[in-house]
């Protein structure tokens, strides 16, 4: 940006004036900025053009930057053919994302029946899922390099397949939550749930983890040894004693980011958040906490349970011996949630 000033500069004193050039701020300002919100527009369009087969109606423009008149003329030569470009002048527009956010709120709370959520779904940019193991192995669905023992289920499974719960472009529900039941099998209570949240940019986003697929974050849930000592036992293929908890990943969204939560008869264990909008994931981590809420059942996929043993406890059985099992190449344990028919 060029400040033109003809007179010598004192640092002690401001100038008497400062003279700033209409296309400077043009150049450097808005038009960087315009270049943004018009890819942004676009993209917003096309999603509405392949999921109605027609543009919008209406593009409203909302915010402080939204009182722009020059952002309106760019916009509307832009795309003023397909849809209008709406301005709505006064002191209203420019705090709309403020007033809607304290709606939204407000509307969660229930205490306000007047007060309703009008947008209830958003447009997923990514694909966001987890990974599991699936049992059994079946060569007509699953890739011959995924093919592992599992001593636990004592059959061969397909490793580190991937479970979706958005795709690129999906629309996701808020409040809505999404469930996938599956279960781990534990040798001792110290060593909890370990469940990975992944995330993938590919518009076909692969069954299993590939190069694509990338950790956003990983859910420890710890487990109380009053679930620990409820759980049946079973004996593995080599005679080791282990429990088998069968739980739900539920996701749920509030329209900013998405809760990813370990549920366990009703009780949620541990839970979550991962930006919505970006594949950052937030610090923001709840564990064991008086998370008694009863959700939505969800509909149920369980695998077959081997026959349970009935053995009295005794202290060598909760010996951490779990098989540390690594890929071909050693950078990475795999995923100890296994989902099977």
């Amino acid at each position: 940006m060029d400040l033109v000033y003809k007179e010598d500069v004192d640092k002690q004193f401001f100038p008497k004036s400062v003279t700033i050039q209409a296309q400077a701020i043009r150049e450097e300002v808005y038009e960087p900025v315009v270049k943004e919100i018009k890819a942004l527009v676009a993209t917003q369009i096309r999603q509405v053009e392949e999921e109605y087969q027609k543009p919008p109606n209406f593009v409203f423009l909302v915010g402080g930057f939204g009182r722009s008149k020059y952002l309106y003329e760019c916009l509307k030569d832009t795309f003023g053919e397909k849809s209008d470009i709406l301005q709505k002048r006064g002191e209203n527009p420019w705090a709309a994302v403020l007033r809607g956010a304290v709606l939204h709120g407000l509307s969660r709370t229930g205490l306000h029946d007047s007060i309703t959520a009008v947008v209830n779904s958003r447009i997923s940019r990514h694909n966001y899922g987890t990974v599991f193991n699936d049992c059994p192995f079946d060569i007509r669905k699953h890739d011959i390099r995924d093919r592992e023992y599992c001593i636990y289920d004592k059959a061969y499974i397909a490793v580190d397949q991937t479970e979706w719960y958005v795709g690129i472009g999906d629309a996701v529900s808020t409040y809505m939550p999404v469930s996938f039941s599956c279960y781990q099998a534990l040798i001792s209570v110290e060593q909890g749930l370990q469940i990975e949240i992944v995330i993938s940019d590919s518009a076909e986003p692969p069954n299993r983890k590939d190069e694509s697929v990338r950790t956003l974050c990983t859910i420890t849930a710890p487990l109380d040894y009053e679930i620990w000592a409820k759980l049946p036992k079973e004996i593995s293929e080599d005679a080791k004693t282990f429990r088998r908890i069968k739980y739900d990943l539920r996701m749920i969204s509030d329209g900013s980011c998405l809760e990813f939560a370990v549920w366990y008869k009703n009780q949620c264990l541990a839970s979550q958040n991962v930006d919505f909008e970006t594949t950052k994931a937030e610090t923001k981590e709840n564990n064991r906490g008086n998370n008694d809420v009863s959700m939505e059942d969800p509909s149920e996929v369980w695998s077959d349970v081997p026959p349970v043993i009935e053995k009295d406890d005794g202290d060598g059985e909760y010996v951490d011996r779990t098989p540390k099992r690594r890929r071909g190449n050693g950078r990475r344990e795999r995923s100890m949630t296994l989902r099977g028919k």
